[in-house]
């Protein structure tokens, strides 16, 4: 994970989506894997998980989405939105858009938009 961090401003929060797409082959199964170990710790991973666009993703960010809360739920339902268009991951992002809580209604609004 530390390899695909990006340092550039303001995506400091994101991976280091270039690095991942210029992996090939059995590197970029692997940082695929690394992904999926991921998703249930680390916003950031959801968020590139929906850059790969791999279905592989789908069930395990349903998953998340079920099981856990906070930033990894809402980043996980914008990657489900994102991959599969999940209607349910939608209503949750459309839900949280609306929450008292900023981080996670600026998390969701961005979800909605992409």
């Amino acid at each position: 994970m530390d390899s695909l961090r990006s340092s550039e401003s303001p995506w400091q929060e994101d991976l280091a989506l270039d690095a991942l797409d210029a992996m090939s082959g059995r590197e970029r199964r692997w940082a695929e894997d690394v992904l999926l170990g991921y998703l249930q710790l680390e916003p950031r991973a959801a968020r590139a998980a929906a850059h790969t666009g791999e279905a592989r993703f789908i069930e395990p960010l349903r998953e998340v989405m079920a099981r856990y809360g906070g930033a990894v739920q809402v980043e996980a339902a914008a990657a489900l939105w994102r991959i599969a268009h999940d209607q349910a991951a939608h209503a949750l992002l459309q839900k949280t858009a609306t929450s008292l809580d900023a981080d996670l209604a600026r998390r969701a609004q961005r979800g909605l938009t992409v």
